[in-house]
């Protein structure tokens, strides 16, 4: 299951980059307003390749061991997590909505004051469990 999901997500990454590199052409690598290159554009790409070198190559370049199994891919696997680096994209829409952008810092930020909340509970309830079961003890 997950080797059909991976190779559909990544047939679904490469169509997106494709089509994105279609109707941007050269501003896709390179920004002409700000003067820049796009690095998130040129990130998003070399995942796109890293990943398709990895399924589609590695496992035919690499010596096969005894059960079959391509060769010792961990540290190729590593730059799988480069994947996830794909999500940041949505902090570039976020910073157009501003006061969503600030509703998800405040969250964020009561996190920690969450966690000691909690924390205090749980201390309480097990000192009020331990004392009733002296109690009734």
């Amino acid at each position: 299951f997950f080797r059909i999901f991976e190779q559909v997500s990544n047939v679904l990454f490469i169509l997106e980059m494709a089509f994105r590199i279609v109707k941007a052409r050269t501003s896709f690598f390179w920004d002409s307003v700000r003067r820049t290159a796009d690095f998130m554009n040129i990130l998003d790409f070399a995942i796109v390749i890293t990943c398709s070198v990895d399924l589609y190559l590695l496992p035919y370049l690499l010596p096969k061991t005894s059960d079959g199994a391509p060769g010792n891919l961990s540290t190729i696997r590593l730059l799988r997590i480069l994947r996830l680096t794909r999500a940041l994209r949505v902090l570039r829409v976020l910073t157009s909505f501003s006061k969503l952008r600030i509703l998800l810092v405040t969250t964020a930020s009561s996190f920690f004051s969450l966690f000691w909340s909690m924390m205090l509970m749980c201390l309480i309830i097990y000192g009020s469990a331990l004392s009733l079961c002296q109690t009734l003890q």
